[in-house]
């Protein structure tokens, strides 16, 4: 309260403050931050601070601004949330080096101006849904230099990545080694690339993304070790700078030297990305701006995949009791999934699911479908009501599966949430591929499905289903159940009696083919007849002979669903079934094909029935239209490659064998195993390798086949190639 008796002060301001009040606020000189604005390097404008900030700190002229750590955790972790980790001490000047000023004191220095110890800051978090240690090197904290503090705190970070079962991304930011440091320095180098090695040896991902500058001890390192090299555009990237390469070698050098565009050019990094593009973020899928991957595919960096190989044991054990542990506590979702039809069988089950998804989907019907594997990303196994599962659906019902277990397997984690999805999701037909096997599949949970459908057994899987023919028809024949019909594809007779033995246990009705109905190509088209039915119907949209049989099974179980002929017929021509020998017309390899004026044919079967079919299907070509012949094949381990190649060795094709990412057959050794089969084969270094000799030895018609992995990898390549 103010006393009234007491003489009071004059206010500042004089007459104006009095007879205005509000009038000094208004014109009163105001505090301007002296960092309010930013000069643009390369225009010279100046740029408001808020927009550069808005931004992610690019110019309107494109320029990629050099931004802190704390800058870059923000912008790469979902939400800008993230656990930061403290990176380890180290001795401090040990050397004693002074330049003039001492050592110690610079680094003070930089430690006020930057708020931290040294260059690198860990966080570990979110990177679009999927769990993942970043390391940044900071360029502002002495250029980013690599000294004793940044060669712990890498190799803090991949131990966190290891521990947390996650990928370890690093954002490079570096003028080189610290020479106040010395030889020390320099031993960062190798320390840090036995941490990379380290996270190979744990099958961990490792992204590297390279922002301007990243030169020299550091490129010579950890920065060019990653299995997947991002770049900001513009950055420079190299070991020397190029002033000093052109006054060694007294040559200019070409324009675009060492920036991030030329070295994409040269192969040596998969994608320039800008900040604000979500593909510049390292969850996301690595294709370059056109929509590509390098050739030979950088597919194994699925974000679902990598989850699931870091979390889940990656074994094959063929049990129910775990994935029946697993469905209770998600409240068995099995079995509350719409009417099933459950599909067993060696070779052509994919395909029958295909025909008769697209026979159900043209009668009107929603449909579900659970297949495996996938060839490009998890998604393709898991399709709700016609369409592929999105990352986050699929990632929230994985968190509910590991919230209740964590030992499932990978299979078993993915059928379990399937079923999730699929009990959720309203639909009229769920229809459910067998992974491996029939009665201890992680799929024979079901147990009251409306229709069972068992496509042609044969030899494959040895190791886990042996190699009785008898023994493994009788596995397959698991899916039979009590009170459900079941369509049977056309067998061998000890497979056949396997599972007429089974169905008489469970007074399960067949309908077999070659007994109960049959199909056959008629006229350009396809014949289907019954007892007391006959349809005319259009050929099936999949290549090849085999696939009369395939679609003949589809029908039958259409038939028992009731679903009428005109649905049956548009079913036929409208099914896809990607990497079964499929034209491939896009993409870096269908180009190639194009350009050389040959066909090119996908196809993934890698099994002895499968080569017998690729091979009635080139043979059937070359009698139409003959044209020099090339096979591009890789195939998995244990598989029988030396069936393969014997189904395939009248076709009198050029081999040429390649290996891909998992295990595969060392292509030398495949080779090998196809010149014992009579066919002349070489061994290549990639699939892009083998095109280019094949095409330019004069190849017409080439097949690129052997396994389902390589014919992943293939579409991968691609967006445009890419399964939806």
């Amino acid at each position: 309260m103010v006393d009234k008796n007491k003489p009071q002060q004059e206010k500042r301001g004089g007459w104006l403050s009095r007879f205005a009040p509000g009038v000094r606020k208004i014109v009163s000189r105001r505090e301007t931050p002296d960092n309010l604005w930013v000069k643009d390097p390369d225009t010279g404008e100046m740029l408001y601070r808020s927009d550069l900030e808005a931004s992610l700190w690019v110019t309107p002229s494109g320029r990629h601004m050099r931004i802190d750590a704390p800058t870059r955790l923000r912008f790469t972790f979902d939400d800008g949330r993230y656990e930061a980790i403290d990176t380890p001490d180290v001795p401090e000047d040990p050397l004693k080096f002074s330049d003039g000023k001492p050592y110690k004191d610079r680094l003070n220095a930089a430690r006020k101006a930057a708020g931290r110890k040294d260059t690198m800051a860990i966080g570990v978090g979110a990177v679009g849904g999927q769990d993942a240690v970043v390391i940044v090197q900071d360029f502002t904290f002495m250029g980013g230099s690599l000294g004793m503090a940044a060669g712990e705190a890498f190799i803090k970070a991949a131990r966190e990545a290891m521990s947390r079962k996650a990928p370890l991304v690093c954002f490079t930011a570096a003028g080189g080694a610290r020479m106040q440091e010395g030889a020390l320095s320099l031993m960062q180098m190798a320390r840090t690339t036995l941490a990379i090695e380290e996270l190979k040896t744990a099958r961990l991902p490792y992204a590297v993304v390279l922002t301007d500058p990243t030169t020299g001890g550091v490129t010579a390192s950890y920065a060019m070790l990653g299995d997947v090299h991002l770049a900001e555009p513009g950055a420079l990237i190299g070991f020397a700078g190029p002033r000093v390469i052109e006054a060694t070698i007294r040559e200019k050098l070409p324009p675009g030297f060492q920036r991030a565009e030329y070295l994409q050019e040269k192969g040596m990094v998969d994608q320039v990305v800008a900040r604000a593009d979500p593909a510049a973020r390292p969850g996301s899928d690595p294709v370059h701006a056109d929509g590509r991957n390098p050739p030979g595919g950088l597919t194994a960096v699925d974000p679902i995949s990598e989850r699931l190989r870091a979390r889940h044991p990656q074994r094959i054990d063929l049990s129910l009791d775990r994935m029946r542990a697993l469905c209770a506590a998600l409240g068995d979702p099995q079995h509350r999934l719409p009417p099933v039809v459950h599909v067993a069988g060696t070779n052509g089950k994919g395909s029958t699911v295909a025909f008769l998804r697209a026979i159900a989907e043209a009668a009107g019907l929603r449909v579900h479908a659970y297949t495996s594997p996938h060839l490009v990303r998890f998604n393709e196994r898991i399709r709700l009501a016609g369409r592929l599962i999105e990352d986050e659906a699929l990632n929230a019902v994985l968190d509910r599966i590991e919230a209740v277990s964590g030992q499932a397997t990978v299979f078993e984690s993915t059928t379990a949430a399937a079923f999730v999805a699929m009990s959720e999701t309203p639909a009229d037909l769920a229809i459910v591929e067998v992974g491996l096997g029939g009665v201890l599949d992680a799929t024979n949970v079901i147990e009251r499905p409306l229709l069972s459908v068992i496509a042609p057994v044969d030899y494959d899987h040895a190791e886990f289903l042996g190699t009785d023919l008898a023994v493994i028809a009788s596995e397959k024949a698991g899916v039979l159940k009590a009170g459900a019909p079941a369509v049977i594809g056309r067998q061998r007779e000890e497979a056949m009696a396997a599972i007429e033995r089974r169905a008489t246990d469970v007074r399960a009705r067949l309908t077999v083919l070659g007994v109960d109905f049959d199909a056959w190509a008629e006229r350009g088209g396809l014949a289907f007849q019954t007892a007391d039915l006959f349809m005319d119907l259009p050929a099936p949209a999949l290549a090849g002979t085999h696939q009369i049989d395939n679609a003949a099974l589809a029908i039958a179980a259409a038939l028992e669903l009731d679903l009428p002929e005109a649905a049956i017929a548009e079913g036929l021509r409208t099914a896809r079934w990607p990497a079964r020998l499929q034209r491939i017309t896009a993409g870096p390899y269908g180009e190639a094909a194009r350009a050389a004026d040959a066909e090119l044919w996908l196809d993934g079967g890698h099994n002895p029935h499968a080569g017998r079919a690729l091979a009635a299907f080139l043979t059937a070509r070359q009698a139409r239209a003959p044209r020099p012949l090339a096979l591009i094949c890789g195939m998995l381990a244990n598989k029988d490659q030396g069936g393969f190649f014997e189904a395939l060795k009248e076709t009198g094709a050029t081999v040429f064998t390649v290996g891909f990412e998992g295990a595969a057959a060392e292509p030398s050794a495949l080779a090998a195993v196809a010149r014992g089969h009579g066919l002349g084969a070489t061994a290549a270094g990639s699939v892009d390798e083998a095109l280019k000799l094949a095409l330019r030895l004069g190849a017409g018609r080439v097949a690129i086949c052997g396994s389902l992995y390589l014919a992943g990898e293939v579409l991968g390549s691609s967006r445009e190639t890419w399964p939806d």
